[in-house]
């Protein structure tokens, strides 16, 4: 992701642009209407003839987008007519980091409902990453945070079923993302890898093979950003990637030529909620540099 928070990150998935050349770059100012050339994607996307829906989450931090229907309930199966292309939307916050701040009786009885008796993470075997400390506590947040991204598995199966059962598995290319990284301490809000590293998994049934980038399984190192979702898209319902828009259509094979991926990747983070920083970094496959433009504050104010 371009930056470590949902509403910044996700104006730039929803119109491919840098949250810093849309000023959405402070997290939830929403900004108002972009300029009069930006279409968002399931604007771009309906215009041509696809059925958007989107359940339900936006937090775009900007106006303009047009769904056919966006809410708790919006689906796929909204389409007048079933024959019609679909763009359909899911988000899941079951591992939001509110997770391991919330109680006990809620998560489990609310946001791990789908978990079965053994996938529960024992605290005792939760991996713990080397820069927080392995103590009980962190033991247990980890564990839980595993906890949800298993929940997020079962919701994910839920939609797959439904696509087989309406006879659309093999006709659907799926992507898979997260829109900021893991969210606990050092991950979301902070610019370090662990805040904007994201999960990315694209399947392309048989049919579409032939706009895969790899074969079904392989992971593919090349660098890309969740800027490059709308392009991808675009790409594969053979829609030119308009000339405004910075991310390019990575995901997708558009032609006989390879993939040129990215030599750098560009994030930033800027004002949230009440604590102000202003940080630049840029990576390449094996280094990240970052600069701090606000030295003079202490790294995590008070709110």
């Amino acid at each position: 992701s371009i930056t470590p928070v949902c509403s910044t990150s996700r104006s730039s998935i929803i119109t491919g642009i840098y949250p810093s050349a849309l000023g959405t770059h402070h997290h939830r100012s929403n900004v108002g209407q972009p300029p009069g050339f930006v279409k968002m994607l399931p604007n771009l996307l309906r215009e041509a003839g696809y059925y958007t829906s989107n359940n339900s989450k936006k937090d775009y931090n900007i106006g303009g987008d047009r769904w056919h229907k966006s809410s708790k309930t919006a689906h796929w199966r909204d389409r007048p007519d079933e024959a019609q292309p679909f763009f359909a939307v899911f988000n899941h916050n079951a591992c939001h980091s509110s997770i391991t701040k919330i109680a006990e009786d809620v998560i489990v009885g609310q946001r791990l409902n789908l978990l079965q008796a053994k996938d529960f993470h024992d605290p005792a075997d939760a991996p713990i990453p080397p820069y927080h400390p392995d103590v009980p506590e962190f033991r247990k947040a980890w564990s839980r945070y595993y906890d949800a991204v298993t929940q997020v598995d079962y919701q994910a199966g839920e939609i797959i079923a439904k696509l087989k059962e309406d006879g659309l598995w093999e006709d659907t290319i799926i992507f898979v993302w997260a829109d900021h990284g893991v969210g606990m301490p050092r991950g979301k809000h902070t610019v370090w890898e662990q805040g904007t590293h994201v999960p990315l998994i694209v399947r392309f049934p048989e049919k579409y093979q032939h706009l895969a980038p790899a074969k079904p399984g392989s992971v593919i190192d090349g660098l890309v950003t969740l800027m490059d979702l709308g392009p991808s898209v675009l790409a594969l319902a053979d829609l030119d990637t308009p000339d405004w828009m910075h991310g390019q259509p990575l995901l997708c094979k558009t032609g006989e030529e390879e993939i040129e991926y990215r030599d750098y990747i560009i994030g930033m983070r800027d004002r949230l909620d009440s604590r102000c920083e202003m940080v630049r970094t840029i990576r390449n496959e094996r280094f990240r540099y970052q600069r701090n433009y606000y030295p003079h504050l202490p790294f995590k104010p008070h709110e």
